[in-house]
Order: C-alpha cells, then sequence, then structure tokens
C-alpha cells in the first residue's frame, strides 16, 4: 500500500501494478505478461523475519528448503524476462547462527542459481552500507573469533540474452565520470573543463 501511495503521489506513469502472493507462484500471479528487468532485495534466510506468514522464505527454517525455494523463484523470474534483458539482485552473506558461525554463501548460491536459469553473470558492485552499530559490534566478535563487522551489500547483475542488445533497449544519455581533471563519457570522449580541450572516443587525438 506505502508504495501504491508513493506512485500516486509521483503521478508514476505508467503507474505500477501491484501483484501480492507467494514468489514460488509467480507463473500464476503473472500469467502471460513478460517484462523488461526484474530488481529486487530478496531475504536473507533467517537474517530477519519479514511476517509471520509460513510461506515468507524468512520463515522456511532451513537452509536447504531455502535454497530450493529460493532456486525456484530465480527460475520462475528468469523465464518470466523478456530476451535480451537484465536482472539485478542486492544480497548479502549471513552466518550460521551456531557454531562454528561460518558464512552460509547466499551470494554464490544467488549467482549459481542465475546461471543454472540460463543468465550471465554480468556485473557486481558493492553497496556500502551504514556503519551503525558495527565499530561497537566488531571489537568483541573481532577479538573472540576473527570475525569481521560486515557493511556492505552485494549488488549482483545478470542478463538474459544479449547484453548489448539488452543494453540498447534503455539508451543511457550520458554517464560522465570524473577524473584527473577531465570528464569522461561513456562513448569514451573526453573533456578537460580548465582548457576545454577534447579526446576523440579513440583516446589518442587531442583537439
Amino acid at each position: 500500500q506505502q508504495a501504491a501511495d508513493v506512485a500516486r503521489k509521483h503521478k508514476l506513469d505508467p503507474e505500477p501494478q501491484w501483484a501480492v502472493g507467494d514468489s514460488r507462484g509467480l507463473p500464476a500471479l503473472v500469467g502471460s505478461h513478460t517484462f523488461d528487468a526484474a530488481f529486487t532485495c530478496p531475504p536473507y534466510f533467517d537474517l530477519e523475519r519479514y511476517s509471520k506468514d509460513p510461506r515468507d522464505l524468512s520463515n522456511v527454517g532451513e537452509w536447504a528448503a531455502f535454497r530450493k525455494a529460493y532456486r525456484e523463484i530465480i527460475q520462475h523470474t528468469v523465464a518470466a524476462l523478456k530476451p535480451d534483458t537484465f536482472a539485478v539482485w542486492v544480497v548479502g552473506d549471513i552466518r550460521q547462527k551456531t557454531k562454528p558461525s561460518g558464512y552460509r554463501g547466499l551470494v554464490p548460491a544467488t549467482i549459481h542459481a542465475f546461471l543454472d536459469a540460463g543468465c550471465v553473470y554480468y556485473n557486481e558492485c558493492i553497496l556500502l552500507t551504514m556503519l551503525g552499530t558495527a565499530p561497537v559490534r566488531v571489537a568483541s566478535q573481532f577479538g573472540g573469533g576473527r570475525k569481521l563487522g560486515k557493511v556492505h551489500q552485494n549488488v549482483l547483475v545478470f542478463v538474459k540474452g544479449d547484453p548489448y542488445k539488452a543494453a540498447a533497449k534503455v539508451p543511457v544519455e550520458e554517464v560522465a565520470v570524473e577524473q584527473g581533471g577531465a570528464t569522461w563519457r561513456a562513448d569514451g570522449s573526453a573533456l578537460v573543463d580548465a582548457t576545454g580541450e577534447t579526446y576523440d572516443p579513440e583516446w589518442e587525438n587531442i583537439t
């Protein structure tokens, strides 16, 4: 409801349509519709419980059961994507709550599930999160068991089909990165702001 209210407030056009249900039943929820992209931040197993609904993946209880359902959802998601499209998953690893307290491997589990569904693992970037209480917690957990404090999540990007065709569907007018006093653009050209000099896309000639 909150998301729907935000959409109306900002007069999004077209206005999103919301389907509420179990993602394992995605084919029934979306029918024959196919989609241009997928973006989500799924439950991190038992790190946080989002509801008391037994269908909620955060309530599954067993890691093996979670992975099975998780893989099924990813397979359904990929099947619902149009050819030559991107899927973005924001995930982070979680530790076992009992000894030896190792990482469960949610990030590699996500990658393998997408690969098995026929996608290409295309990009990864790191999303830094607030430090919060991490500096306080890490003082004791590192001293006792050499556990680091996690203050990031992994943004995993997959592509179904051809990444260049997928990119062409959503043209970017300009992506500029400032470095060394120059602004480097997506097409490979650059502008030196101080002098007005420009470089051609081959990065060889100056004009």
